[in-house]
């Protein structure tokens, strides 16, 4: 199990009902994401090989894309950043 399916498996044993729509990487030297719904909120997970992965919280009624993002290196350190938007 990578980590974006770690990550999604830890969301999904914490909030049942959220929707985790998957995107996996294509390759070793590409980007996966997990797009998180859960009652009002939209979070957007990005994991980049050597780069780690970036939440953006997508709530809100800016543009796709100008939301505030946080990166860090781990699953667990991003599922704690999920939970704290969640």
């Amino acid at each position: 199990m990578n980590e974006l399916q770690l990550l999604a498996q830890h969301i999904t044993q914490q909030f049942p009902s959220a929707k985790v729509d998957i995107d996996e990487p294509s390759g070793q030297a590409t980007a996966g994401w997990r797009d998180i719904i859960y009652r009002n909120k939209w979070i957007v997970v990005e994991w980049k090989p050597n780069r780690g992965f970036e939440v953006s919280d997508c709530t809100g009624e800016g543009p796709f894309g100008t939301s505030r993002d946080a990166t860090y290196d781990n699953a667990e350190d991003t599922f704690q950043a999920v939970l704290s938007l969640l």
